[in-house]
């Protein structure tokens, strides 16, 4: 058989096949269970009641005031009450850097967390951004050279162990607030994207925030150790949740 003659007899095989195809019936389409999600819409209906309804129906400019409120509040409480022991010696200028840095991006955290569906939407590098932005900044608000060694309470002993000792209290107190803070953030909630890592990021930002108008020590290693690692954790917890 020449070269022609077996194309040709391919070809003719592939005709047949395609008519065959075309004469076999369609397969019927699978129809969805409009039962099973006609009771799904009404449960999701029936869940959307009490406190945490009423907080999400609310429009996002009241959500995102409401979120901010007990923030501020509770960090004016702090300075108020238990303010730290060197205020009158810290430079105000570094008090004004660190609490407007994180201040800032604070806010923004809660902003990009809580944004409406209906505004125009952001871009996800900008989300990624602001998450990112939470511990670079405290790194670099940190590794910068020590506030001042003017009183007591602000030096730090040398050597591992006490720098362990007294950094847990900030990380362990730190945490808490961290946990609070997401919590309420999350009250607030509409599932907008990438939402648990932005209230991860403002929950380690707003401890750092209550760390630094309480905690007196300036050592940069204690800064980065007990009041960056409760952010890193904030992160990291976010983190193991969405692999589990």
């Amino acid at each position: 058989m020449s070269g022609n003659e077996r194309d040709q007899a391919q070809a003719g095989g592939g005709d047949a096949r395609a008519r065959d195809l075309l004469r076999a019936p369609p397969e019927p389409l699978a129809m969805p269970d409009f039962a099973a999600l006609e009771a799904e819409v009404e449960r999701e209906i029936a869940a959307e009641q009490g406190v945490r309804a009423a907080l999400r129906a609310l429009s996002t400019p009241r959500r995102v005031l409401l979120a901010l409120l007990p923030l501020c509040a509770l960090a004016a409480i702090t300075a108020l009450v238990r303010p730290r022991l060197d205020l009158a010696v810290y430079p105000g200028a570094r008090m004004a850097l660190v609490l407007g840095v994180v201040g800032a991006l604070v806010f923004v955290s809660v902003l990009l967390a809580l944004w409406s569906l209906a505004w125009r939407p952001v871009p996800e590098a900008v989300r990624k951004l602001a998450i990112a932005l939470a511990p670079v900044a405290l790194f670099v608000v940190y590794a910068l050279p020590q506030a001042h060694t003017a009183h007591p309470a602000s030096l730090q002993a040398e050597g591992l162990p006490a720098l362990i000792m007294r950094a847990l209290p900030c990380l362990v107190v730190g945490s808490m607030v961290a946990v609070c803070a997401f919590l309420l953030l999350r009250a607030f909630d509409r599932g907008a994207t990438r939402a648990s890592w932005l209230f991860a990021a403002c929950a380690g930002l707003y401890a750092n925030l209550l760390l630094q108008l309480h905690c007196a020590v300036t050592a940069p290693a204690h800064m980065l150790m007990g009041h960056l690692g409760v952010a890193l954790l904030a992160l990291l917890a976010v983190a193991w949740s969405e692999r589990s």
